[in-house]
């Protein structure tokens, strides 16, 4: 099984588990996270609102999956 077809079993395992909705939400939350920890301990603040933007645009999807 190739590295990717296993990520997507996984990704699956996750779906089924927590939901679609969770599961978005979480990616939304660790993109956030990651700005936040590139900004302090990098203080690379172009990289920063690069995971910023990713979060915001996760968080959109996820309210897409709610409505």
């Amino acid at each position: 099984m190739s590295e990717d077809m296993k990520i997507a079993a996984d990704l699956e395992w996750m779906v089924d588990r927590l939901g679609l909705e969770k599961v978005v939400a979480l990616l939304a939350q660790i993109a956030g996270e990651k700005a936040e920890h590139v900004a302090s301990n990098w203080q690379d603040t172009t990289l920063a609102t690069v995971w910023r933007t990713n979060a915001r645009r996760i968080e959109a999807v996820r309210i897409l999956t709610i409505s």
